[in-house]
């Protein structure tokens, strides 16, 4: 689900407890997924939740700030951290 208010964009993802066929979980511990988005989300003032569903299931839910159309966006890091690509091992040059 997303829903665009007038203060806030909010989105929600839910998938079923059914897993047939899907690949096992990674162990826990592995990724910063989560932690990442819940960061990202609340630099910017919004908020995350996630967890299990009652019955089965997952839940990712972010309500995040509508920004003003007179406020800029910011790009995130600035490119200087970016490696060059002739110094990534197995990158196409």
């Amino acid at each position: 689900m997303i829903d665009y208010r007038q203060s806030s964009l909010v989105l929600e993802i839910v998938n079923s407890a059914d897993r047939a066929g899907s690949p096992p979980a990674a162990p826990d511990g592995h990724g910063f997924g989560l932690v990442g988005m819940k960061e990202r989300c609340a630099a910017v003032g919004g908020r995350l939740e996630t967890g299990p569903v009652v019955g089965g299931g997952f839940r990712v839910f972010a309500s995040l700030p509508a920004v003003a159309a007179d406020r800029p966006l910011s790009a995130g890091p600035t490119a200087s951290w970016i490696p060059a690509i002739a110094s990534v091992p197995g990158a196409a040059r």
